[in-house]
């Protein structure tokens, strides 16, 4: 049975897997849509980032028929600048490292391993977070952000498709599972340094959360601070403070560290008129083998120095 190979496959590696047939994706396709009408969303917001899922579009399974998502654990990155001074320390949360690099290489073991090579596997542009809940793998958190039971918010979620029937790891698809515990408990919302978390809603206001902002290669506004936590991309404020977090973040060396010339080079050197500092730079960028560009990243720690 593929359905018992794929999960003895998760469990070897501690991974969570579910899945579902392949109609869940336009349920869920359908649901964002219907959010869209209502104006869930803040003006503009559906279109810069939620238009970017595919879904069935391009894929390269001819017949899909069943939905595979998977939870990997990842650790935050903690990527090192030496600084005339000091040495300063920021903070990769989960996901940012290697990100399009995991989805393939789940991808692969999922063909080859768990499917045994009887099937294609290919990555779907999907809203994950909301498959992931359907399937019953995740939470939501008042934050808007998903919870494992065992991972907390700390993993990445793959997902794919196959030509495998595999039926559904659950016996019913719930559009909205929440913890429990955020019916009475406020920590995020007082912790989100931009009130991005709301009192009156569930939903989150994704346009005011510092994450989105960090992420994106537009200016950010003067009056929307970094996070305390020396974040270079993302905040972690909500997460950190979570009770569902408690013990669950584990923090490992990107491998990558700028010294003293490159870090100065970054911060002040508009066009990197040294060749050799640009191309040591990219060099050391690229291996963290991030979806954020240069730019982002140079601006984002321009930001956390006050520059």
């Amino acid at each position: 049975m593929p359905q018992n190979a794929l999960t003895e496959w998760a469990r070897q590696r501690g991974y969570q897997v579910g899945y579902a047939g392949i109609d869940l994706l336009e349920t869920v396709r359908n649901r964002i849509e219907i959010r869209q009408r209502h104006g869930d969303f803040a003006p503009g917001f559906f279109d810069e980032n939620l238009t970017v899922f595919k879904y069935l579009e391009d894929i390269s399974v001819t017949q899909p028929r069943s939905l595979i998502l998977v939870v990997v654990p990842r650790p935050a990155h903690i990527l090192r600048f030496e600084l005339d001074n000091e040495i300063l320390e920021t903070i990769l949360p989960p996901t940012y490292v290697n990100y399009r690099g995991l989805f393939e290489n789940v991808r692969k073991d999922l063909e080859k391993t768990a499917l045994g090579g009887v099937g294609i596997v290919a990555t779907v542009q999907a809203p994950l977070k909301s498959l992931s809940v359907c399937l019953g793998l995740t939470s939501y958190g008042r934050n808007n952000i998903v919870y494992d039971s065992e991972f907390g918010s700390y993993f990445q979620l793959a997902g794919y498709v196959t030509d495998i029937p595999l039926g559904t790891t659950v016996e019913d698809i719930q559009p909205e599972r929440k913890l429990p515990s955020c019916s009475s408990c406020r920590m995020c919302l007082k912790a989100c340094p931009t009130g991005a978390i709301a009192e009156d809603r569930f939903l989150l206001h994704a346009e005011k959360c510092y994450t989105l902002h960090s992420e994106s290669s537009r200016p950010i506004s003067a009056d929307m601070r970094p996070p305390s936590l020396r974040c270079l991309i993302g905040c972690l404020r909500c997460q950190q403070v979570c009770p569902a977090n408690k013990g669950r973040l584990i923090k490992e060396s990107a491998g990558v560290s700028f010294n003293r010339e490159e870090t100065s080079a970054m911060i002040e050197d508009g066009d990197f008129r040294n060749e050799r500092l640009a191309e040591s730079i990219q060099t050391k960028f690229d291996t963290l083998a991030m979806t954020e560009g240069l730019a982002v990243f140079r601006r984002n720690l321009r930001r956390m120095l006050g520059k």
